[in-house]
């Protein structure tokens, strides 16, 4: 009882440093809440449409006038002006003014009817290759279908009538399904991502901050020189942020299912033990940063260099079979990865324990590895603080 009870009193410490600290209130409370409407705002139209579309005719004819429309019938794009000259189209692309060029050759028409062949250019903006892949894709779609159209005619101008025509086009098809995320919505996708990593290094940055700061001011000194174990120390400071944060994750949790229309088809409760063990990986993780770190500076500085590269090299956003194997080896000892694969599998893919469990058992591990470590460095500066005294 008395162990409890002095982990009580350092918890009621933190939680007072916490609220009278408004920058680390403000972290602690509100950043993660704030930067998950930022960045589901960003994603909240799920798929990209309504690229501005410039379209060069050359061919001016009913068939040319006829792959126009298909355009403008597509929610996909927006057709913002029409250009006479390849340097206009051009200047148009440049200042971004439209993300793709639909370039109608002369005579069009003309060598369609006389069996010649001929070819659409779609000019892209490949400097962003998540918009200029989607748009290649919707443009060949479009194309595609209008192509099918057109060789039905044809065929019907050699004396084919029209259902050995469309017999003819539509005898080999292809059939993709889509599993998990049918509509191929960008929130679905990002936002598990995102969200994930930005809580992390709100946590990262608000211990970072609690730590180093009792360092600066010396409260920390008063806590050493107290009757308080390093025990009693860290499970009064580590508790105190765990609830603090896990609310802030059923909260965020709340947003993305209800808000954000993210699926949540596996367990609930699968889902929630897999974010509690990544928010304790995580504060005994600072934990141990902040204690072995002279200033917030320093801490922030070492944090940062963990976070940053954490989504990049998790393998969510680029395949980790693709990644080098130094990337591979990085990874590999990176909470983030593990939560960000069992999180999407018991999310999206309705994945149960049966396939997420070495994720979880990889956090647990780092948890069993992380928490004595921690409280190890603390007794030793503790005892070295006390020897200098």
């Amino acid at each position: 009882m008395n162990y409890c009870r002095k982990v009580w009193v350092i918890m009621k410490k933190e939680l007072l440093h916490i609220f009278r600290d408004r920058i680390l209130f403000s972290i602690t409370i509100f950043a993660a809440l704030v930067m998950t409407f930022l960045l589901g705002g960003i994603y909240i139209q799920g798929k990209v449409t309504h690229m501005p579309v410039v379209i060069f005719d050359q061919d001016q004819t009913d068939l040319s006038r006829m792959i126009v429309r298909g355009f403008e019938d597509s929610e996909r794009f927006t057709l913002v002006r029409f250009v006479s000259t390849y340097q206009e189209m051009n200047q148009v692309i440049e200042k971004e003014q439209a993300y793709m060029g639909i370039v109608i050759p002369p005579h069009l028409e003309e060598n369609i009817k006389n069996d010649k062949g001929a070819e659409v250019a779609c000019i892209v903006n490949n400097s962003n290759l998540l918009v200029s892949s989607n748009m290649a894709n919707n443009a060949n779609a479009v194309i595609g279908t209008l192509c099918a159209g057109i060789t039905m005619k044809v065929m019907e101008g050699y004396g084919i009538n029209h259902t050995k025509a469309y017999r003819a086009v539509t005898a080999l098809s292809f059939r993709s399904r889509l599993w998990y995320n049918p509509t191929n919505s960008y929130v679905v996708f990002m936002l598990l991502g995102l969200t994930g990593t930005i809580f992390q290094q709100i946590i990262m940055l608000g211990v970072a901050i609690s730590f180093v700061k009792e360092k600066e001011q010396e409260t920390w000194r008063q806590l050493i020189f107290s009757d308080l174990t390093p025990g009693q120390l860290i499970w009064g400071k580590s508790l105190t942020y765990f609830l603090l944060y896990f609310i802030n994750a059923l909260i965020i949790c709340a947003i993305n299912c209800f808000y954000f229309k993210i699926p949540l088809r596996g367990s609930v409760g699968l889902f929630l033990l897999t974010s509690a063990l990544f928010t304790i990986v995580i504060l005994t993780f600072s934990m141990l940063m902040s204690v072995l770190s002279k200033n917030t500076a320093q801490a922030i500085q070492s944090m940062m260099l963990v976070t940053m590269p954490s989504l990049l090299v998790s393998g969510y956003t680029w395949p980790y079979q693709n990644l080098p194997l130094v990337l591979k080896g990085f990874s590999n000892v990176l909470p983030l990865t593990y939560f960000l694969r069992a999180e999407k599998a018991i999310a999206l893919m309705g994945a149960g324990f049966d396939v997420v469990w070495p994720q979880l058992a990889i956090l647990l591990l780092m948890v069993i590895i992380l928490l004595p470590l921690t409280v190890f460095l603390v007794k030793r500066n503790m005892m070295r603080s006390k020897a200098f005294q």
